[in-house]
């Protein structure tokens, strides 16, 4: 017997204010960081787009997640894809993709690297990455970390740089291929389906555990505006 195929479908366009950092009723969770100011809200660009106003203070992380309910293994190829922008894109953070938690110890970094040295606070993440550390301000990193271990970056040299004010779109594609493989795809503006192909990473990351997709941004010490046009999440149905 044959069945139809499907898919399930998660589509933000932040067309209404469905954030909560209580997390009640809310289709998103705000967690945000020790510093102040640090705060998310929908900002009057056309089409819905969220924002996220940073301050200078280094505390002033802010992370926003969906429902942990995406695994590799039960709907491949899982995808995530999103369009951005940064005020300031040599010293923002930013993390973008999927996390084993909707909330991170004091909205620190998914996946972070300001001193040089990549490290996680997720046990289990895939996703983009923005920081810093090691001179790389401002070049895209496809980054991971596993069952605890160490995380892993790949500088995406064949990505355009983010840019101040520019609007990238950025997607990775997660299957079960090759004990679990992530392909990173960059493009811009209007380049819906991320563009070009950069980097296919594989043995990357965990297939069996239940992800949520996160959006995370700190601005290292610099007052940033960092703005998401949309978040798109897609897997078949198992």
């Amino acid at each position: 017997m044959d069945y139809p195929s499907g898919f399930v479908t998660l589509w933000e366009d932040f067309l209404l204010d469905n954030v909560s950092q209580s997390g009640a009723l809310s289709n998103w969770l705000e967690t945000v960081g020790s510093g102040t100011p640090a705060a998310g809200d929908i900002t009057n660009r056309h089409g819905g787009w969220w924002r996220f106003t940073i301050g200078t203070d280094e505390a002033d992380d802010i992370m926003m997640a969906g429902e942990v309910s995406w695994e590799v293994d039960e709907g491949s190829p899982l995808i995530y894809e999103t369009r951005c922008r940064t005020s300031v894109a040599a010293s923002t953070h930013i993390f973008a993709g999927m996390s084993d938690a909707n909330t991170e110890s004091s909205a620190i970094g998914v996946i972070h690297d300001n001193t040089g040295t990549i490290a996680a606070t997720a046990t289990d993440a895939f996703g983009f990455m923005l920081d810093d550390g090691s001179s790389l301000g401002g070049k895209w990193r496809a980054v991971s970390v596993q069952d605890g271990g160490t995380a892993a970056e790949t500088t995406l040299s064949g990505a355009a740089d983010a840019a101040n004010d520019v609007d990238q779109v950025i997607r990775v594609v997660a299957t079960t291929r090759d004990s679990g493989t992530a392909e990173y795809y960059v493009g811009t503006s209007l380049e819906f389906g991320g563009g070009e192909l950069v980097s296919t990473l594989t043995g990357s990351i965990s297939t069996e555990v239940v992800y949520a997709p996160v959006i995370q941004v700190n601005g290292r010490g610099v007052a940033v505006n960092v703005d998401f046009d949309y978040i798109f999440v897609q897997a078949p149905r198992s």
